[in-house]
């Protein structure tokens, strides 16, 4: 009995992220759209493209997989599955936003390092928004987001930081 009303209370929980993933389709393909528009130089030109399509790919198929899945139901005994699905999907999907520094920071003006910056703080917040009823769900997310993020800025300032003391 008890293993059922688990079972029931994931499928709920899961039926509120595939629901979420819907809401988030248009404003993530824009902020990709804008952010490669904004940040491109000639020296990052071409990575930040793929990355923008990359982004833009990672994004329409977690839109897809989740459409199918509510279009077919939930059935209890496939939530596991769909919540390993749904930890690798954003996995993939925060490690491509976490790519996005990586490609930026070196080239980038203060304030698009801080637009950088903001944008991954964002996008983790908007994962927890969107991913926290599935707290795995929300961790495969952010902890590849952030952490990768943070190596890259903790390498860029860190470096510039360093370089300055000895001028």
């Amino acid at each position: 009995m008890l293993q059922l009303d688990e079972d029931r209370f994931l499928v709920e929980q899961l039926r509120l992220i595939l629901g979420n993933v819907a809401r988030t389709v248009i404003p993530v393909i824009s902020l990709a759209i804008l952010l490669c528009v904004f940040l491109s130089n000639d020296s990052n030109a071409w990575a930040l493209r793929l990355w923008t399509v990359a982004a833009i790919a990672s994004n329409l198929n977690g839109y897809f997989y989740t459409r199918r899945q509510v279009l077919g139901g939930i059935p209890s005994e496939r939530a596991h599955h769909i919540v390993w699905m749904l930890m690798l999907l954003t996995a993939i999907d925060g490690a491509l936003w976490a790519a996005l520094p990586w490609i930026t920071l070196d080239t980038a003006s203060p304030a698009g390092s801080i637009l950088v910056v903001s944008v991954i703080a964002g996008m983790a917040a908007g994962a927890m928004a969107t991913q926290s009823q599935v707290l795995v769900v929300f961790i495969a997310c952010v902890i590849p987001e952030i952490g990768i993020s943070a190596m890259k800025v903790w390498l860029r300032f860190s470096v510039v930081a360093n370089t300055r003391r000895w001028q």
